[in-house]
């Protein structure tokens, strides 16, 4: 299966992750789960093959909590220039309002990190035979891959630096503007400003936490 590139900024989180069993899940998000199917094509581009559909029954039953929930902190900043934010990440979750007047980008988790419930290879093993000949297909896909546990946050916290300073008005008006559009998608945001050229959002979702890194099966 082709393997996703890990960006430079990337590498000291992605060791940290991978030092506990987790592969590091680019782009952060709040659609992978347990039962989550991903497809690499071969530019090592993910796509969703299911959402966690094909296995639900088998997570309702069988899904088992892990003995340490709290995985723990990873507390280093990771700074991005706007180029290679834009890359890796395409925009905060969709709220891109005052990107385009960066500078640079940092980003920070606040929450530790939390283990969600996992399933064995043995149970998906056993499962296989159960399922539909659709979600079988997606599954065999040598390109596929199954998410058997998540490692999870609560927040992610992205502090941008402007080009140029900008007014308490313009100021205002960029805060209520993200606000906004994040109460659109139905994500919650909380923004500071820390000087006229750099302000944080704190980014969190009431209804999951978000994928940072996960585990895996695959044929």
């Amino acid at each position: 299966m082709p393997k996703q590139e890990t960006p430079t900024e990337l590498r000291a989180l992605s060791k940290f992750v991978e030092n506990n069993g987790f592969t590091l899940a680019i782009p952060f998000d709040n659609i992978r789960c347990v039962g989550y199917i991903g497809r690499i094509d071969k530019k090592g581009h993910e796509h969703v093959a299911d959402d966690g559909r094909c296995f639900r029954k088998l997570i309702s039953v069988r899904a088992r909590r892990p003995r340490k929930i709290v995985l723990g902190d990873f507390n280093k900043q990771t700074q991005f220039s706007l180029k290679s934010f834009l890359k890796v990440f395409g925009s905060i979750f969709g709220i891109d309002v005052g990107l385009q007047d960066a500078k640079s980008i940092a980003l920070k988790f606040p929450k530790k990190f939390l283990q969600s419930n996992y399933l064995t290879e043995i149970e998906v093993e056993d499962f296989l035979p159960k399922l539909s000949e659709a979600c079988k297909r997606k599954v065999n896909d040598p390109n596929s891959f199954l998410v058997t546990q998540t490692l999870e946050t609560d927040a992610i916290e992205y502090v941008v630096e402007l080009r140029k300073k900008i007014d308490s008005k313009a100021q205002a008006d960029l805060k209520n503007a993200i606000v906004a559009k994040a109460r659109d998608l139905k994500i919650g945001v909380n923004v500071n400003w820390e000087s006229e050229r750099q302000y944080s959002a704190t980014v969190s979702d009431p209804h999951t936490r978000f994928t940072v890194a996960y585990k895996t099966w695959s044929r």
